[in-house]
């Protein structure tokens, strides 16, 4: 298997000629994998919110791209031209209070970009 030369699902995947989206990038698991790719010599597009902290991302000089996962239009955007998606993205808040962005961000979230990516 060729440097930079992954398998996922049988398929091999070259890193370095890939586009991978990384959604929640800013967040823990995300960066942990931006990380790595970076590591890898792969540049990870960065999916971020509008008001995400992105000095790590940054500081690692990688291009970044904003949307509101319930926001279909966006999504559609930031999808374009991209050969794999790794989804890390979701809303971590057990309070009863926040159902309605839990559902809207883990579950439409998802099921948004799943569409956006299909198109």
């Amino acid at each position: 298997m060729a440097e930079n030369q992954k398998v996922y699902d049988g398929q091999h995947i070259l890193l370095k000629s890939s586009k991978i989206l990384v959604t929640g990038a800013s967040g823990s698991l995300g960066s942990q994998i931006v990380y790595e790719l970076h590591k890898q010599k792969a540049e990870p597009i960065c999916h971020v919110r509008e008001k995400s902290d992105t000095r790590y991302i940054d500081s690692l000089n990688l291009t970044k791209r904003i949307a509101d996962l319930r926001n279909e239009n966006q999504l559609k955007e930031i999808v374009k031209g991209i050969d794999h998606i790794i989804h890390t993205a979701a809303w971590v808040d057990f309070r009863m209070d926040r159902v309605t962005q839990f559902t809207g961000i883990n579950v439409m979230g998802a099921v948004n970009l799943y569409k956006s990516a299909s198109d």
